[in-house]
């Protein structure tokens, strides 16, 4: 087992080194190199910040109780583990290489992705914190997660964040606070939504096809660019503001359609649907 850091901050300053296999209240990884991280799972207390020009990756999991910084010119590759984060995870121009890694929230108060990148991607997200919020803020517009979002419980707000992108599976168990943006479905194989959602926009952009395993609903726009989005018989309902974008003989709604109409004359609309 590892031992304790008994001093607050333990900052890795220089050129190459090897990180002990100890739990630390605040871990700073800075000055320059490669910092070689443990392979077995480490405890961070309190704050894990990277600054410099360093560059790290995960050799195991590593649990961090605060916030996570990741510093302008620095690199940390998350390999394949998953590591719990307590705080904010904020993103000052470093560069995360998520690889295989899942990303999991757990903080028992008001977390945050943010900091001054415009972009952000992880693979695996996983929200779970009871009756508390992960939101998307600072400057981060984009949020790409090349695999799963698994909301167990707690709230993700998309926030700032005005394109979710997503190539594997949405499982929500708790809540979803769209804001104004899309989310969009553009994996390369199949793909799943599983756990009733609303969204504003929502866009199906992946070939192999979305199957929906329970009721969606879609406030703003629903576009559909390449595959179908399969429902079962479980239903995808356009309000009475939304709109369908889009829709072809390759993209469509392959089950239940339901649009809402605002009271009055004159209306209509167009149901992509097939199958």
């Amino acid at each position: 087992s590892s031992d304790v850091c008994s001093s607050d901050l333990v900052n890795y300053n220089g050129g190459n080194q090897t990180i002990q296999n100890n739990d630390y209240h605040h871990l700073t990884l800075s000055g320059s190199g490669t910092k070689t991280m443990p392979g077995s799972t480490i405890a961070v207390g309190g704050n894990l910040t990277t600054s410099g020009t360093i560059s790290a990756t995960a050799g195991a999991a590593i649990n961090t109780t605060g916030t996570v910084t990741l510093g302008s010119g620095t690199t940390f590759d998350g390999s394949s583990f998953t590591h719990a984060v307590g705080g904010d995870w904020v993103d000052n121009g470093g560069t995360f290489t998520p690889g295989a890694s899942t990303i999991h929230f757990n903080g028992t108060y008001g977390q945050a992705i943010n900091g001054t990148a415009a972009s952000q991607t992880f693979n695996n997200l996983t929200v779970n914190k009871s009756g508390q919020t992960l939101s998307v803020g600072g400057s981060t517009a984009t949020l790409t997660l090349n695999g799963s979002l698994t909301i167990t419980t707690g709230t993700l707000s998309a926030g700032t964040a005005t394109a979710i992108n997503i190539a594997g599976n949405w499982s929500n168990s708790g809540t979803f606070t769209a804001g104004s943006g899309t989310v969009n479905f553009n994996g390369g194989s199949a793909q799943s939504m599983t756990g009733a959602t609303t969204f504003n926009g929502l866009s199906i952009n992946n070939s192999a096809g979305v199957t929906l395993n329970n009721a969606a609903t879609v406030n703003g726009t629903l576009t559909l660019t390449s595959g179908r989005l399969t429902t079962g018989t479980n239903t995808v309902s356009v309000a009475a503001d939304g709109s369908i974008s889009g829709g072809s003989a390759g993209s469509y709604v392959a089950g239940n359609l339901q649009k809402s109409f605002t009271t009055g004359s004159g209306q209509s609309f167009t149901f992509t649907i097939g199958d």
